[in-house]
């Protein structure tokens, strides 16, 4: 018990250090920026909007009018909301995804040593994962992929102490609920319903078969339900079409999509998963497990097998997102991280010899891959800027003095994003997303902003940029009606 408690302090501290290595501090006041800038900041415009207009809990809205009034639902928007209710609501939703992060590595190390009973490999094992690109960068970050994989690691952590507890009532009740609210935050996470049928229906003994337990699975299941079905019928209703609420499988692309999306995968954009050699050396584990699979711990063996089934399921039917969308590989960390502990279990039983060396040349690897991190998240901190003369409080004082209160309409160009630029100026309106030409003409908007000069000599803007009522630090604001 006391080597227990030590050994979760010390990986505690070292996972806030590397975070502070990592730049977390600052980047948690920071605004959207870096990769993937379009889907950050319509995530963080839903927290905006449920902040300035005080709106219901079920009714979330983004700011480009492409629906009635903005209205829009995708994932549940449950830390949003909670963001929402804060004076500095990106710092409080990057807060709430860091804090579930390093919550779901320490999950990891937990469900390592339970299979390895060995507190230097479950600290690689979750350390490792710390050290991946693609997590660690989207673990602060607003979009809710790395908290719905955190939870799924919190729940299987429960999952695999709760026959030792005395409250396996409790601990499976609690593992149901933290699966169905990961699959709320991310539909992806489905697939640990699948690993889930694996286990109770080949393991004989499996507890899980009492009807008790099969009947609060069901009810967990019923919330996630009904939020995608009311999700898609608020869209429907509001005339929404931007969120992705389907499936998009490989088979509805072209060949040359399909060899894209693969190399990708596979190549491309194999550089956010961990250090490269770092993936080539799991990948080539693949002879290492073939040699063992037999004598591996069963329950291990159906967690990688299973895992690894329904991943390959979420490729094929999602295909076209990882054409377009790194972070939908996050999902593929449920089988990575079984995969990292089966690869481990391996080595301590079989080649017990030599493990004092396997452990110093994991720590060197683990060391490099951190390093490693650092740097490709800091490049991928910059991949993308935002205007930060718009965000600016100047430019609301701005706004404010031109008649442009918060219940104005604008369409504000260039920006070929749905929300960026309305986000960081606080109001409802359009962008290049939209028919803007279409807006103009039918006079749907109350104002212009233009934040690049070039666009003055667009023969389809000319006619009504005649009103030119300010401009600050060359933005210039055009009234339309």
């Amino acid at each position: 018990m006391k080597s227990g408690f030590i050994s979760f302090i010390l990986l505690l501290f070292v996972l806030l250090a590397v975070s502070a290595f990592y730049g977390y501090p600052s980047i948690l006041h920071a605004l959207p920026q870096g990769s993937h800038l379009w889907r950050q900041t319509y995530s963080m415009d839903m927290v905006l909007n449920y902040k300035l207009y005080h709106l219901p809990f079920l009714q979330p809205e983004v700011s480009n009018l492409l629906s009635t009034d903005g209205k829009a639902a995708a994932e549940f928007p449950l830390l949003y909301f909670i963001s929402a209710k804060f004076n500095q609501p990106e710092f409080a939703l990057r807060l709430m995804h860091s804090i579930l992060f390093i919550s779901g590595i320490i999950a990891a190390f937990y469900i390592a040593f339970h299979f390895l009973r060995d507190y230097l490999l479950s600290f690689f094992t979750a350390m490792l994962l710390f050290s991946s690109p693609l997590l660690v960068f989207y673990g602060n970050n607003f979009l809710t992929d790395v908290p719905a994989l955190s939870i799924t690691y919190i729940a299987w952590a429960v999952y695999l102490y709760a026959p030792e507890s005395k409250f396996k009532l409790l601990y499976y009740s609690s593992f149901f609920l933290l699966i169905s609210l990961s699959c709320l935050l991310k539909a992806s996470q489905a697939i640990n319903y699948g690993i889930l049928a694996v286990l109770i229906i080949f393991q004989p003994n499996a507890l899980l078969k009492k009807p008790v337990y099969i009947f609060i699975l069901m009810l967990t299941l019923l919330p996630i339900y009904w939020w995608y079905t009311y999700a898609k019928e608020y869209n429907i209703e509001s005339h929404h079409t931007y969120f992705f609420l389907g499936t998009s499988p490989i088979w509805k692309l072209s060949w040359y999509d399909i060899g894209l999306t693969a190399w990708r995968i596979l190549v491309s954009w194999s550089k956010s998963y961990f250090w490269r050699p770092t993936s080539i050396l799991l990948i080539l584990c693949f002879f290492l497990y073939q040699k063992y699979r037999k004598r591996i711990f069963k329950e291990l063996h159906l967690f990688v097998l299973s895992s690894f089934v329904f991943t390959v399921a979420y490729i094929i039917l999602f295909y076209e997102r990882l054409m377009k969308h790194e972070y939908y590989y996050i999902t593929f960390y449920i089988f990575v991280l079984f995969w990292i502990v089966a690869i481990l279990y391996i080595c301590k039983r079989f080649y017990g010899e030599i493990i004092s060396w396997i452990k110093v040349f994991l720590v060197c690897l683990l060391l490099v891959n951190i390093i490693y991190c650092k740097l490709y998240t800091a490049e991928k901190q910059t991949d993308t800027h935002y205007n930060k003369n718009l965000a600016s409080d100047e430019m609301q004082h701005f706004l404010l003095s031109k008649g442009v209160s918060q219940f104005k309409t604008l369409i504000s160009i260039p920006d070929e994003t749905p929300c960026q630029t309305l986000y960081l100026i606080k109001r409802k309106g359009y962008t290049e997303f939209n028919n803007y030409r279409e807006v103009l003409e039918n006079k749907e908007a109350d104002f212009l902003i233009l934040t690049d000069e070039a666009w003055k000599e667009k023969a389809s803007l000319k006619p009504y940029l005649n009103d030119s009522i300010g401009n600050f630090h060359g933005i210039t604001l055009y009234k339309l009606k």
